[in-house]
């Protein structure tokens, strides 16, 4: 199966868990075997494309990590893009602290961006027609409507095909009982 080529480097995943990461996980790989495209794991993008040795990015992520508090990732409606690595995506609400946390990981780590933050979470990686992504979602239905909690960065390196990709830290968020400090 042909891939188009990944940012390379590293990026920094919000990832689900629990029933939420086994719903999506069973969606993205049944999508992958019915139309031959790259299997991954469901995640949002925070930040892509970090460039740089993978002790320095580690260490710039896990600082990072320690000024971001836990966050709510709710999951709206799928649509259809012409994009391969968002093919088919669920748009994620851009809260005030999403938005803060990946302008933080911006300023913080760099990475690649081709245009203003789009918080989604894909379904479907690919060069699939627009009639028969538009169709499988009526199949699918388009309404998501779920959310999760994320307590912790994922770094990823993004070497190789997507079933290549895997995560080399795990980083957990700034503990919430510290918000009341004062500076």
């Amino acid at each position: 199966m042909a891939f188009q080529a990944a940012p390379s480097g590293y990026a920094l995943w919000l990832v689900p868990t629990g029933d939420v990461e086994e719903r999506f996980t069973e969606v993205i790989r049944t999508l992958a075997a019915r139309f031959r495209t790259p299997r991954f794991a469901p995640h949002v993008t925070l930040v892509g494309g970090i460039p740089g040795p993978e002790a320095g990015v580690c260490a710039r992520a896990k600082e990072l990590a320690t000024t971001i508090r836990p966050l709510e990732i709710r999951l709206l409606h799928a649509y259809a893009r012409p994009d391969y690595f968002q093919s088919l995506v669920v748009k994620v609400e851009p809260t005030r602290e999403l938005m803060e946390a990946q302008a933080r990981a911006r300023i913080m780590l760099g990475g690649r961006q081709d245009g203003p933050f789009f918080p989604h979470l894909s379904l479907m990686y690919g060069r699939t027609s627009m009639e028969k992504k538009e169709a499988l979602l009526r199949e699918l239905g388009d309404d998501f409507g779920e959310s999760f909690a994320v307590r912790s960065l994922e770094l990823v390196s993004l070497s190789g095909a997507p079933e290549d990709w895997h995560a080399v830290a795990s980083l957990p968020l700034a503990d919430r009982r510290r918000r009341g400090r004062s500076r």
